[in-house]
C-alpha cells in the first residue's frame, strides 16, 4: 500500500505530456478529435487509478477500525493498529495532494468529460421524456368539454347541435350526461363539435386531448 502513491505519480507523469499537448493545441485553436480522444483516454485511466486507490484505502481503514473495535487485542496490538491507522491517514493525505496537483494543472483548458457525459445522459433522458409525451399527445383522442364557470346557459350549442349536446335536469348542457367525453372517430362529428367551440361567446367549450380534473368534478357536484 505504501508504494501506491508512487504508482499514481508514475501514471500522472505519463499522462501529463498529453495534458500539455492538449493545452498548447487549445491555445492555438488546433484541437483535433484525435487529440481530444487521446486526452479523454488519459483522464479515464487517471480516474480508474484514483478510484482503485480510494477503494483500497477505504478497505484498509475499515479493517483497521474493525481491529481497534475488537476487545480481545492486547495493548501492543492496539498500538500497532493505531500506528497503521496513522500511516493510512498520511497515505490518504499524500494521495489527495498528489491528485489535487494533477487535477488543478491546466484546469481551465482541460474539458470536464464527466460533466459532458452527464449532460449527454441528461439530454438523452429529456429527449426520451419529450418523445414519450409527444407520442401521448399524438395518439390520445381529443375530448370536448364544457366549463360551468364560464357557461351562462345560453343553450346555443344545444340548439345548434342537439345530436351532440343534451339539456340535463339541472339546466346544464352536457354530452352523454357528462360535461366531457371523447370525440368519436368521426370527422363530421369532430367538425360539428369544433364549430360550436368556435362560436361559443363565453369560451365555455374546449376541444383538447386533456381535460382538467376540475371539469370532471363538475359532474360529481351536480349529481
Amino acid at each position: 500500500m505504501l508504494d501506491e502513491n508512487q504508482k499514481l505519480k508514475d501514471l500522472f507523469n505519463e499522462t501529463l505530456p498529453i495534458r500539455e499537448e492538449f493545452t498548447k493545441a487549445a491555445d492555438n485553436n488546433e484541437v483535433t478529435p484525435e487529440l481530444t480522444a487521446k486526452l479523454k483516454d488519459a483522464i479515464d485511466r487517471e480516474n480508474a487509478a484514483v478510484r482503485s486507490l480510494t477503494d483500497r484505502l477505504n478497505s484498509a481503514n475499515d479493517a483497521i477500525a474493525a481491529c481497534l473495535a475488537d476487545g480481545t487485542l492486547s495493548a501492543n496490538e492496539i498500538a500497532a493498529c493505531e500506528q497503521l491507522a496513522n500511516a493510512m491517514a498520511d497515505q490518504k493525505v499524500a494521495s489527495a495532494e498528489l491528485i489535487n496537483i494533477q487535477r488543478v494543472s491546466f484546469s481551465e483548458e482541460i474539458p470536464n468529460f464527466d460533466l459532458q457525459r452527464q449532460a449527454a445522459i441528461g439530454t438523452a433522458w429529456a429527449l426520451a421524456i419529450f418523445g414519450t409525451w409527444w407520442l401521448i399527445l399524438a395518439y390520445r383522442r381529443e375530448r370536448i368539454w364544457i366549463d360551468d364557470e364560464l357557461c351562462n346557459n345560453c343553450m346555443a350549442c344545444y340548439t345548434n347541435e342537439p345530436a351532440i349536446f343534451q339539456l340535463m335536469p339541472f339546466n346544464k348542457v352536457r354530452l352523454n350526461e357528462k360535461s366531457w367525453q371523447k370525440a368519436i372517430n368521426d370527422d363530421d362529428y369532430h367538425d360539428r363539435a369544433e364549430a360550436q367551440v368556435e362560436v361559443c361567446a363565453q369560451d365555455a367549450l374546449s376541444l383538447t386531448r386533456f381535460v382538467p380534473r376540475r371539469i370532471k368534478k363538475q359532474d360529481d357536484e351536480n349529481n
